[in-house]
């Protein structure tokens, strides 16, 4: 029995035994589980897992994504850069053609276009801005440079303002010479030449090496007729620049005006051509060369002219030289024309209006001549000349009054005016009024001891009041006097001659003006009736029949050398 106890009892054992062990192992277990548990949900494991995900995983996945947004970021930015680099190419290409249009052209309003173009593309860019404003106060007060008449309060207004920008570009940047030289322009346009000629000082100090400084600096010398001055301007601008068609085109000006040289000033635009030959300024100055003495060829002058028309239709100046190469002509209905289509391209252009006038009255059509002069005289009330020729055409309408009106408030504008003085007594001599004649002409005379036109009058004048000798001793005065060709004076003392019936010496004054100009049908006819008053039938006959061949449109003359010749005698 005992030993099944103790078999019992150690079994027993046996199986705590077992059972402590698994327990045991159980609690280990439960342990190494709680154990990983801390290591895991701890706050420092926590940190420490997460700093060994993020090294693992976040990380190399986040720069992944960060490369991918950056490359396809560079992309747009790339494209922006190209973009904007094209945008700034094209705005320096239109700044750079405005440049070249505005100094190699001298037109600042195209400059200006393309200038505009440049500020559309980079709005932020000072310079462009900055010569921007500079071309656009010379496109200003350019149009004013040629100007032939007073301003009107609009156009002294833009001056004006002009001037104020250029003070403006000044303070912003002094260093540069372009305020200076738009300075330079307006006193130029307002005839404040000193102060001129001092802005463009102060601009050449800035620029030195400016070409077109120098040219602006000869113009405004010229305009001071300081030729030496002008002609040194000159030499800087073509040493500087050669090849300026503008520098040749103002040396050519400053030949023929100022040096009187027209074959010389023909050379220099021949030069300009060579570089541009679309010039049309250098074909219409060239044009004017033909104009001058000795080598006048009014053809020629018209082809050129042409030739500047056809480069530039809207060239208001060449029409008008067309139109004055016709009136040179005597051929006044074709210069009208001309004047007409001046005027059409400038409802202002005084040099025009006045110029139809004059050209109206050698047509004889005096109404026509004084409605252009009223309106040169709306535009420049203070012309002293345009009242002077208002007044002789209304003498010849009869209008006595308006005539002497005009003339008076003419010598009130100029009273040293030796031609109107002159005028004023040929209106008194029309209405039989020589006294007053006299004392006009008088006045005339003490002006210029030397003015034959008037001379002549007041031996007419006196001739009136039978003072016949004195008479012929004043038109032997302006025979003397006289500044052209005095063959009008010999026959006006032909006449003086005849009404003393010393037909001998009339006739004498009659072959002095005819030698003079072979082709002066006026002394023929009058040499022609002096011989038949003296009974000279030889004579007669040949000198009316020169007459006739001169003046084949007069009729009576005509009929008259039929019969004398016909009946053999006068």
């Amino acid at each position: 029995m005992k030993n099944e106890r103790d078999a019992e009892v150690d079994r027993r054992i046996s199986a705590n035994a077992e059972g402590i062990s698994a327990n045991a192992e159980a609690i280990r277990l439960q342990t190494e589980y709680l154990k990983e548990i801390r290591n895991h949900f701890v706050p420092e494991a926590e940190e420490a897992r997460f700093k060994r995900l993020r090294r693992v995983v976040v990380t190399p996945l986040l720069k992944g994504i960060a490369l991918v947004a950056f490359i396809g970021g560079m992309w747009d930015v790339i494209a922006w850069v190209l973009a904007r680099h094209q945008i700034s190419t094209m705005a320096e290409r239109y700044a750079a053609v405005a440049k070249d249009v505005y100094y190699g052209e001298n037109n600042p309003e195209v400059a200006g276009q393309f200038l505009d173009k440049a500020i559309e593309l980079q709005d932020g860019n000072a310079d462009y801005r900055y010569m921007r404003a500079y071309m656009q106060g010379m496109a200003t007060t350019r149009k004013f440079l040629n100007l032939d008449r007073p301003f009107t309060k609009a156009e002294l207004d833009q001056a004006h303002t002009a001037y104020a920008e250029a003070l403006f570009l000044q303070n912003l940047r002094p260093r540069r010479s372009e305020p200076y030289v738009l300075q330079a322009q307006i006193f130029a346009v307002l005839k404040d030449l000193e102060r001129a000629e001092s802005a463009l000082a102060k601009a050449l100090s800035l620029a030195p090496g400016s070409s077109f400084v120098h040219l602006r600096l000869a113009q405004v010398r010229m305009d001071r007729k300081d030729r030496a001055g002008a002609e040194a301007a000159l030499a800087d601008a073509l040493r500087l620049d050669p090849k300026s068609k503008w520098v040749w085109l103002w040396k050519g000006v400053l030949e023929r005006e100022m040096k009187k040289d027209p074959v010389a000033a023909r050379k220099c635009y021949e030069k300009a051509l060579e570089i541009d030959p679309k010039f049309d300024m250098a074909w219409y100055n060239m044009a004017w060369t033909w104009m001058d003495k000795p080598s006048r060829d009014y053809a020629k002058a018209r082809e050129l002219l042409q030739k500047a028309l056809s480069l530039n239709p809207d060239y208001k100046e060449a029409c008008y030289a067309i139109g004055m190469a016709y009136g040179h002509e005597d051929n006044y209905p074709v210069a009208k024309v001309w004047m007409d289509k001046a005027v059409a391209l400038d409802g202002s252009f005084l040099t025009a209006i006045k110029w139809r006038g004059i050209i109206c009255g050698e047509m004889k059509d005096y109404a026509g001549a004084v409605s252009n002069f009223d309106r040169a005289i709306e535009l420049d009330p203070m012309n002293a000349d345009l009242y002077v020729r208002r007044a002789k055409m209304s003498e010849r309408l009869g209008k006595v009054d308006d005539a002497l009106r005009d003339l008076r408030f003419a010598l009130d504008l100029k009273p040293d005016a030796k031609r109107t003085w002159m005028y004023l007594g040929d209106v008194y001599a029309a209405t039989k009024n020589h006294a007053s004649a006299l004392e006009c002409y008088e006045k005339a005379i003490a002006i210029d001891p030397g003015y034959d036109d008037a001379l002549a009058r007041m031996a007419t004048t006196l001739d009136a009041l039978g003072r016949r000798d004195d008479a012929i001793a004043k038109i032997d005065a302006a025979i003397a006097a006289a500044k052209t060709s005095p063959k009008r004076y010999w026959l006006q003392k032909a006449g003086l001659l005849a009404s003393c019936q010393k037909i001998g010496e009339a006739v004498a004054c009659c072959e002095k003006a005819r030698t003079i100009d072979p082709k002066f049908a006026a002394a023929w006819r009058r040499e022609a009736d002096l011989r038949k008053a003296a009974n000279d039938r030889a004579g007669y006959v040949s000198a009316l029949k020169a007459y006739v061949d001169l003046a084949p449109s007069d009729v009576q003359a005509r009929k008259e050398l039929e019969a004398a010749s016909a009946s053999g005698r006068p």
